[in-house]
């Protein structure tokens, strides 16, 4: 660049300025795998679980936005959605409540969230997994700022959770820490936290009742009707019967459902898989995979080429063995995506960070244009055909 700056302006003067280091992010970064519609469910177990909940939620569009703060409103949740539909006076309304606490929750599209400066935010959640990094770490930069803690949560669908090996990766060499995959609070935690912050208030009131000075007469009034009730009840009835008149939300079980508990995608190492087989050195350029007998993928010597059969293509699938995926799961995956049987997927061979397979040619190239049009896709390509060297052809004098 300076040497075409220096050939069409001629002398030039570099001004340099100095540019802060980034404060440190102290984020807790978090993956949870669940299905698409338990994401609502997660949301509000992890809400009613954290103390003082101030978080940015990021949809990745403005429809999804609205759907899920009106849902949370209308289970009591102080939520608001914030995306470009907006006008200049809403949004500005919107955010002035979500900095001083009146709105807790606040579901905000990428652009929509852009120059939104909001301190001290406990949590930032994705409800989906942004399709680049870049825009991760942008995201998860709103918390964690300042010196205080935040957290990060990221849900992500069963069906590409390979995709948290990816980010954690990246996020290891560029940002110094991991992704944790956890589990989604369960309910009995969650009640567990609501009755200390229940026993917190209460001691609180407890305290304010027993200082001196405020309305004597009402603090008279209260300890004659308490009297009564205990008198006439007993005091462990009447405590009973006073939380549950008063509070019983806080203990209803009914107000969560069920969540289906995905577990976090083992080491390859960690399994044992009938497939396996002893690693032949670091230096080998062969597999670390070879499946039993003569199956599909089965190698018959070494530097062994399939054939690719008239009707068939050979697709490159960036997904391998780093990424914990076996011949087995692969070719589960690529039938389900090409909708044929899993008898027509033959020569198979796994890599460090991808994969080989030969498939019907029809359904080869769907497979191929799925994956163009779905960022959640692996990147599948057709291999090129390996050519024989051509001779080279010597001229006569």
């Amino acid at each position: 660049i300076m040497k075409i700056v220096d050939e069409q302006l001629g002398k030039t003067e570099i001004i340099a300025e100095d540019v802060p280091e980034e404060e440190e992010i102290l984020v807790n970064q978090e993956a949870i795998l669940l299905k698409a519609d338990d994401r609502l469910e997660a949301l509000k177990r992890i809400v009613d679980s954290t103390e003082n909940f101030h978080g940015l939620v990021f949809c990745p569009t403005k429809i999804e936005a609205d759907e899920v703060a009106r849902r949370l409103m209308e289970d009591g949740y102080p939520a608001e959605a914030l995306h470009g539909n907006l006008s200049q006076e809403a949004r500005e309304r919107t955010l002035r409540r979500f900095k001083n606490k009146l709105t807790t929750i606040l579901i905000a599209t990428d652009v929509a969230a852009r120059g939104i400066d909001v301190e001290r935010l406990t949590h930032v959640i994705n409800w989906e997994l942004p399709h680049n990094f870049d825009s991760y770490i942008h995201r998860i930069g709103r918390t964690g700022r300042a010196g205080e803690k935040g957290t990060a949560i990221s849900f992500i669908r069963p069906t590409i959770r390979y995709r948290i090996k990816e980010y954690n990766r990246k996020s290891e060499h560029i940002l110094g820490s991991s992704i944790h995959v956890v589990k989604v609070p369960e309910v009995m935690s969650i009640l567990q936290v609501r009755c200390q912050r229940l026993e917190q208030t209460l001691e609180a009131k407890d305290q304010e009742y027993r200082a001196p000075g405020g309305n004597q007469k009402e603090k008279d009034i209260i300890a004659a009707f308490a009297d009564k009730l205990i008198a006439g009840m007993g005091a462990g009835n009447t405590v009973r019967a006073l939380l549950s008149s008063a509070y019983g939300d806080i203990f209803d079980t009914e107000r969560y459902r069920d969540i289906e508990q995905f577990e976090e995608p083992k080491r390859k190492r960690d399994k044992e898989k009938p497939w396996d087989r002893k690693r032949k050195g670091k230096d080998s350029e062969q597999d670390d995979w070879q499946p039993e007998g003569k199956g599909r993928g089965s190698r018959k010597a070494d530097g062994y080429k399939p054939e690719i059969k008239p009707g068939t293509v050979r697709l490159h699938i960036g997904w391998g063995k780093d990424d914990n995926i076996g011949p087995r799961e692969l070719v589960k995956f690529l039938a389900q995506l090409m909708k044929i049987k899993g008898n027509l997927i033959d020569d198979v061979a796994i890599k460090g960070n991808f994969s080989f397979a030969t498939v019907p040619e029809k359904a080869g190239l769907a497979a191929v244009d799925a994956s163009r049009k779905n960022p959640d896709l692996p990147t599948i390509t057709l291999a090129h055909r390996e050519r024989k060297p051509e001779r080279k052809s010597r001229k006569r004098k």
